[in-house]
């Protein structure tokens, strides 16, 4: 009977041992978790050069120099459109006496369709270069600092988009150097007014892609 009690007191010891370290054992440390630690954004470095991009149209091929040097925030901007193939099957949406326009609008059955295009950039046109004939320049709303994918060539000199010292003006940022009678062509085209839009051309001059030349 001794024998019984000895160990029915052994097994409640242990029991209670057991019970103590279940509600009296810290629990295990939770690990923090590792800041997280936002990785900085590389800096491109500056364009340098006269980087050339081949524009192929429905009316003709031109080439276009750019200048970084000028206008390095512009032309990085049209060469990540150029890259990703936005311009591709786009067409010039607004064609007037002075210059054509394009850069933003793809064509359909049901008409113009606007496309998306990335954030607005900083305005560049206080680098010295004019809207004369030949130069090609960013398109803007009245906010100058609103350029996004649009761009125009001047079919002549157009004094009035230049910048002055108490009027921002529209960014020159190339040249055509091969090819300006495609752009004179562009020029010549029948125009209407279509979604409330005048300057149109009735039947639709493409931009079928343009490329960057290696």
């Amino acid at each position: 009977m001794m024998s019984v009690t000895k160990t029915l007191l052994v097994v409640l010891a242990v029991l209670l041992v057991a019970v103590g370290c279940e509600v009296f054992d810290s629990p295990e440390p939770v690990a923090k978790p590792e800041p997280v630690v936002k990785a900085e954004p590389k800096e491109e470095p500056p364009l340098t050069g006269t980087p050339v991009v081949t524009v192929k149209t429905t009316k003709g091929t031109m080439r276009i120099e750019l200048y970084p040097e000028r206008a390095q925030e512009t032309v990085k901007n049209f060469l990540k459109y150029v890259d990703r193939k936005y311009y591709d099957s786009t067409v010039f949406h607004r064609v007037i006496r002075s210059a054509i326009q394009g850069g933003g609008f793809s064509w359909s059955a049901r008409g113009l369709s606007r496309k998306r295009p990335r954030d607005p950039i900083k305005n560049e046109s206080d680098n010295g270069l004019r809207n004369v004939r030949g130069m090609v320049a960013m398109a803007r709303s009245s906010d100058p600092d609103s350029a996004t994918s649009q761009f125009f060539i001047n079919l002549r000199t157009n004094r009035q988009y230049d910048y002055k010292p108490d009027k921002p003006g529209y960014c020159v940022f190339a040249k055509v150097i091969e090819g300006m009678e495609v752009a004179d062509e562009i020029g010549k085209v029948r125009k209407g007014t279509l979604d409330g839009r005048k300057d149109v051309p009735v039947n639709p001059v493409f931009i079928s892609r343009i490329r960057l030349e290696e």
